[in-house]
Formats: structure tokens, sequence, C-alpha cells
């Protein structure tokens, strides 16, 4: 598991009414997210540790804990679609 992450190079994000759509053209795909999936990736820029960007989340929602590992098992996903890269520490 990696500590921090960034957005990959090329991807075109768009908003939409339940989340985000983003277009990576030279892979020809596009991946919709859901609103906090959306979120997410958002923080992904600039490099934002797994910690950081769990604890916008607990700030946003009113959680009693950062949710650490669910953010950083989605980004493991979005890693492995490649939407994200993952930095070394």
């Amino acid at each position: 598991m990696a500590d921090s992450y960034r957005k990959s190079e090329g991807l075109v994000l768009t908003e939409v009414a339940d989340g985000a759509i983003v277009h990576d053209a030279e892979m020809k795909s596009i991946h919709h997210l859901n609103p906090v999936a959306a979120l997410i990736f958002v923080l992904c820029e600039p490099v934002l540790t797994v910690g950081d960007i769990a604890q916008v989340l607990a700030e946003e929602f009113g959680l009693e804990r950062p949710p650490i590992d669910d953010v950083s098992g989605l980004l493991e996903e979005l890693q492995s679609k490649g939407l994200v890269v993952a930095e070394a520490a």
C-alpha cells in the first residue's frame, strides 16, 4: 500500500449530477466515479497522503474517525484503473 497518490496525467474530469466522469483519451476509456470517489480523485492534486485525504473526508462528512482503510482501498482501485499513481514516501 502506498502512502501518497497523485492523479495520472492526461485525464479529463467532468462533473455530473451523480459524481464525475474521467476520460482517458490515451487509453480510450471512460470511468464513472461516485461523489465520494470523485472527491478523493480531486484531492489527489497536488499529491496528498492517504491520511490527509481521509482527514478531509472525516471533516466533510462529520465522521468520528478518518476512514483510512476505505480511502486506501479506493485509491488502490483507482490506481489499478490507471487514474492515480502511487508516489514514493
